[in-house]
C-alpha cells in the first residue's frame, strides 16, 4: 500500500508542476504591466477571463478592423470585487506593425 501512496504523491506533484509551468507562460497585463514586443494585452470572451499578453497578428491572421484598446472593470471569480484593467484589446490583437487589417485579415 505504501508504494501506491508514493506513486500517487509523485503523480500529484508532477501534475501540479505541469499546471504551474503552463500558467507561467501566460503573462497577465492591463494593470501597468508591459507586454513583450510583438504582443498586445488582450482578453477573449470567456466568463471571468482576465487579460493576457498575446501575439499580434501576422499576415493571414484574423483581425478586427478599428479594434481599439479599452478599459474594463473585471472580476476573476464571482466573489471577487474586481479591478480596473486598462489598454486591453478584445478577442484578437491588432496586426503587427507594417500590416493592416483589411476585411478581417492582416495583410501587407
Amino acid at each position: 500500500m505504501k508504494g501506491v501512496t508514493m506513486k500517487t504523491s509523485v503523480a500529484a506533484i508532477f501534475a501540479i508542476t505541469m499546471v504551474l509551468s503552463v500558467q507561467a507562460g501566460y503573462l497577465s497585463c492591463g494593470k501597468g504591466e508591459v507586454c513583450p514586443e510583438g504582443h498586445c494585452c488582450m482578453i477573449g470572451g470567456g466568463r471571468y477571463g482576465l487579460p493576457i499578453c498575446s501575439l499580434k497578428g501576422v499576415s493571414g491572421d484574423s483581425c478586427r478592423p478599428n479594434n481599439q484598446p479599452q478599459d474594463f472593470w473585471l472580476s476573476a471569480d464571482p466573489g471577487d470585487e474586481g479591478s480596473l484593467y486598462t489598454g486591453v484589446y478584445t478577442y484578437v490583437c491588432p496586426c503587427l506593425n507594417g500590416l493592416q487589417c483589411a476585411d478581417g485579415t492582416c495583410t501587407y
